[in-house]
């Protein structure tokens, strides 16, 4: 597959995952080329979100340890292999979906001023998830 064909698929790919989200009533986001979902404050947020999973290969969730207690206003950053962050956003719920092309990424996250950094591999078939949670204040 030539560089360009690789580009379009990614491209359509990021589209049909646009129309999926937004027939389901998710708000779907982009920046620096990254298609993006968060939420899932809510039964009908974290259906729709149940909904459009399989559009997205990276998968965070974001939650106090022992209780489970979900999380929002996570600040994100998805940073490429060598640093370069590709991506800035806050998840509106405790659920991010992003679209990212196959690579190891390092994803930060943040809550009450404590940044948790994961490596993160997205295979080129299937998807990854992390799950971050934080310690009750």
């Amino acid at each position: 597959m030539t560089r360009l064909s690789k580009v379009s698929a990614c491209l359509l790919s990021a589209v049909v995952a646009l129309a999926a989200a937004e027939a389901v009533g998710l708000e779907v986001k982009s920046a620096g080329g990254i298609s993006y979902v968060s939420g899932g404050v809510g039964a009908s947020e974290q259906e729709a979100l149940e909904q459009a999973k399989s559009d997205y290969n990276l998968r965070l969730l974001f939650a106090v340890s022992g209780s489970g207690a979900f999380l929002a206003e996570v600040p994100v950053t998805i940073a490429d292999s060598g640093g370069q962050v590709l991506l800035e956003a806050v998840s509106a719920g405790p659920y991010f979906s992003a679209k990212v092309p196959a690579g190891t990424y390092r994803v930060s996250a943040e809550n009450a001023g404590k940044v948790q950094t994961r490596s993160v591999n997205v295979s080129s078939s299937g998807a990854a998830s992390e799950g971050f949670y934080w310690s009750p204040e």
